[in-house]
């Protein structure tokens, strides 16, 4: 995370902090494994590297775990909210599915990404929402977000000792060659 947010800093774009909104206080407690994985936080940027967290349409590569840059972050006509975008336009590695009609400003490739509501109910009977862009940044990534992947270039930060056995060949298995 600490290397995500250098990164966004770096990139000297105006930082788009979107919170998550919740119906009720017990939702906005919740883990984010509750929340079917949708963070309580997400800070954007056009031009920030980002991860999808939900699968949206995996036949057309729409995965969770798809990279992307952020190329447009679109508000609500007369909303006062500038923490809760209506879509942000991202233009996503191995995207084949269709293009999205030609608007101005805006790429027919990108790929619109609108908040998701994640639903469950506590062992009581309420019902809980958590609404959020299902993105993360991705400068940055852990072992575990990178698995399935097949990446260029990697950089590890390796510590004393593995958190688990064989995590360190995990992260380098995914380079597709020793240079890399």
């Amino acid at each position: 995370m600490e290397f995500n947010c250098w990164r966004l800093v770096a990139s000297a774009k105006p930082v788009l902090r979107c919170h998550a909104k919740h119906n009720h206080t017990e939702a906005k407690s919740a883990k984010y494994n509750d929340a079917d994985g949708l963070e309580k936080e997400v800070l954007l940027a056009e031009g920030a590297k980002v991860m999808l967290t939900h699968n949206l349409w995996t036949s057309k590569g729409l995965v969770n775990g798809a990279q992307g840059v952020v190329k447009k972050i679109w508000f609500d006509q007369g909303s006062n909210s500038r923490s809760h975008p209506a879509v942000v336009f991202v233009e996503f590695d191995g995207y084949s599915g269709p293009e999205i009609p030609a608007w101005e400003g805006i790429s027919p490739s990108w790929v619109p990404i609108v908040p998701a509501v994640a639903q469950w109910e506590t062992k009581a009977g309420k019902q809980l929402t958590h609404t959020q862009l299902p993105l993360m940044m991705a400068w940055g990534i852990t072992i575990h977000k990178s698995q399935g992947l097949t990446l260029e270039k990697v950089a590890v930060e390796l510590g004393d000792k593995d958190f688990s056995a064989g995590l360190s060949f995990v992260a380098i298995s995914w380079v597709k060659t020793l240079k890399g």
